[in-house]
Formats: structure tokens, C-alpha cells, sequence
């Protein structure tokens, strides 16, 4: 009755979903910041993903997946959300979904190693050995010129093995 009584401010609108969700009504908080949202005053990535989180606590977890995919084609651009959502990926064991917004991660930031090894990494776990060959080869390729400290290879172990294939080609395995 508030919000309606005083002028549909965006303000209490935003203030009411706040309440809304410390007192625990959660279906009006998700009211609250859906009307806000649709105003399109408060549509930034942060209200969005509070908007995500709400969901997945009133377990509406599909509808909150739902909304994550529409955010990629909004807010694709936004590196550090595609790695939000790439952690968000992997944690639910999604690796299709995440090896994709890391795909997008990797086209905005080329120069990332660790998106870059993390793709590879996932490549290798979905036994797609080509792919994850030609990405650790590029990032190997791109990065022999770097000047490492003395002994800074005594600590590493072996990632990737490339063997020679019976066949006459290469074959590549994680040990």
C-alpha cells in the first residue's frame, strides 16, 4: 500500500524490496525489485544478479537460470560477470555452460592466460584433446619469450604430455 499510495517512487520501491527481503517475504521482494527493474531505473548488472539470488533462495532455481542466460546477452561484454558466471558453472557442474561464457571471457580478453588455461583445463575434461591441444600450444607459443626466475621450473609438474601416435600423429594426455 505504501508504494502505491506514494507516487510509485523508485526510491521506496527500492527501499520496500530491501525490507521486503530482510523480513523474509521473499515473494514481495522479488515484486519489488521485478517492478523496479521494469522501470528500468535500476537496471544495472548488481540489481539483476540480486534479483538472481532471490530466485535461487525461494528455490525458483530454473527461473533464476532462465534470467542468468537473458543477463549473458545483455551484459555479455562485462568481463568479470562471465567469470562470476563461469564459477557459478562449474560449481553447479554445468561444464557445457561454463567452457561457453569462458569461450566469450577468452574473445574479450585475449591476453587472460588464466581464462585461457581454464578453458583448455575444461576442454581436457570433456575430452575434447584437439581443442585443449591448440589452446595450451598457443599460450605456451605466446609466452617463450617470458624470462623466468632461476629455478622456477624445479616446482613444476608436467600438465600436458604430447606422445607421438602410432599412427603418425600426436596424442596429447593429462598426467
Amino acid at each position: 500500500k505504501a508504494y502505491y499510495m506514494s507516487g510509485r517512487s523508485d526510491e521506496l520501491l527500492g527501499e520496500l524490496g530491501a525490507l521486503s527481503d530482510k523480513l523474509g517475504d521473499l515473494q514481495s521482494a522479488i515484486y519489488y525489485r521485478r517492478q523496479l527493474l521494469a522501470r528500468g531505473e535500476g537496471d544495472t548488472l548488481e540489481n539483476w544478479k540480486e534479483l538472481v539470488r532471490m530466485l535461487e533462495k525461494d528455490l525458483r532455481v530454473d527461473e533464476a537460470d532462465q534470467l542468468r542466460e537473458r543477463l549473458v546477452t545483455k551484459f555479455g561484454s562485462d568481463t568479470d560477470f562471465l567469470a562470476e558466471l563461469t564459477d557459478h558453472y562449474l560449481k553447479n557442474g554445468n561444464p557445457r555452460e561454463a567452457e561457453r561464457t569462458l569461450q566469450r571471457l577468452v574473445a574479450l580478453r585475449g591476453w587472460d592466460l588464466e581464462a585461457r588455461f581454464r578453458l583448455g583445463l575444461l576442454q581436457v575434461a570433456r575430452e575434447e584433446h584437439e581443442k585443449a591441444f591448440a589452446n595450451f600450444s598457443a599460450i605456451l607459443a605466446e609466452t617463450a619469450d617470458v624470462v623466468y626466475p632461476e629455478r622456477f621450473g624445479d616446482r613444476l609438474l608436467p600438465l600436458l604430455r604430447v606422445a607421438p601416435d602410432p599412427d603418425g600423429g600426436t596424442d596429447t594426455a593429462m598426467e
